[in-house]
């Protein structure tokens, strides 16, 4: 991707789809996964967590969309290593901001933000739901 005057991508997308840092799976002791989305959302996402002593030592994603949804989830992994399950969370906002997100496009956030959760859940985290209504956002 170029980056041209009426490209839909800013200069952060670009970078983190072209290197896709922290794209992969996971397996082994200590490793939990979560999955969101599908052909009905247009994109889908599998993030993976290996934890030690309630705290997350390495994520990886593995995403079926677009560049923004593939950013997000880099994005996301590369803020989530060292964090305590606890304290583990996705700013959905932040994320549209800083990747420039288009509103059309926003509900492939949340599959990220869902792919979290489940992660998270499957780990042992605490309860974390967001405060919103998923089936409204497309």
């Amino acid at each position: 991707m170029s980056a041209r005057s009426d490209d839909p991508y800013n200069a952060r997308v670009r970078d983190l789809f072209q290197r896709t840092p922290g794209a992969g799976r996971l397996d082994g002791e200590g490793v939990s996964s979560g999955r969101a989305g599908g052909p009905q959302h247009g994109a889908e996402v599998v993030l993976w967590l290996r934890t030690e002593r309630g705290t997350i030592c390495e994520a990886r994603y593995q995403v079926l969309g677009c560049p923004h949804t593939i950013a997000a989830a880099a994005l996301l992994v590369e803020q989530l290593t060292r964090k305590d399950l606890s304290e583990a969370r996705m700013d959905v906002s932040a994320t549209a901001e800083v990747l420039a997100v288009p509103v059309e496009k926003l509900g492939r956030l949340l599959l990220v933000e869902d792919a979290l959760l489940a992660a998270l859940t499957a780990a042992g985290a605490p309860d974390q739901a967001p405060d919103r209504d998923v089936d409204s956002v497309e």
